[in-house]
């Protein structure tokens, strides 16, 4: 009687926190238990504070929010791209097995349109700190004559800076994530 060995090879896997930085981006610090941060939020529903997905050293994930969790990077996988088990063990070169060359153009082309995504992000992301940094700056620079004006007791000036200065915070705050509120 033949018995039958399974293709995967767990060894194979690469180490949990190298596979979510490559799919997830920058993590924190991992704690004492070796539990990190995915600072790009969690990739299974749309998260404001970017605070509730940890990932594990081991592989293991799990969101406090929408409560997605699994013990594994493969479980990831299965959970995130609805692959089968062979697949998603394939994609990770887990799999002892040669794919079918559709199989493996399938993956390769999920592969490069995550990775797209994940780009997209992240200039998305750079672009939206750039404008912050250049409202903030413009921001402080009319401030600052505005402060002058006020030093100065130039009536004329700071009426002209003020408004500036309230357009100025208005197009700054909502980029900052702060509230604008003039009380009077």
């Amino acid at each position: 009687m033949q018995t039958s060995r399974s293709k995967f090879d767990r060894a194979l896997l690469p180490d949990g926190f190298t596979f979510y930085r490559a799919e997830l981006g920058e993590l924190g610090r991992s704690d004492r238990k070796g539990w990190a941060l995915a600072k790009s939020g969690c990739p299974f529903h749309q998260s404001e504070s970017k605070r509730s997905f940890f990932v594990h050293r081991d592989g293991a994930f799990n969101c406090f929010n929408c409560g997605a969790k699994g013990g594994d990077i493969i479980a990831f996988l299965l959970l995130r791209d609805r692959l089968s088990f062979k697949s998603a063990a394939q994609q990770l070169g887990a799999w002892r097995e040669d794919m079918t060359p559709a199989e493996s153009n399938r993956l390769r082309r999920l592969q490069r349109d995550r990775e797209r995504h994940r780009a997209e992000q992240s200039a998305e992301k750079e672009r939206q700190r750039q404008e912050r940094v250049s409202a903030a700056a413009d921001l402080r620079a009319a401030d600052a004559l505005y402060c002058e004006a006020i030093a100065d007791h130039d009536l004329n000036l700071m009426t002209d800076l003020l408004p500036r200065v309230r357009q100025l915070e208005e197009r700054y705050y909502p980029l900052a994530g702060l509230e604008v509120r003039y009380e009077w």
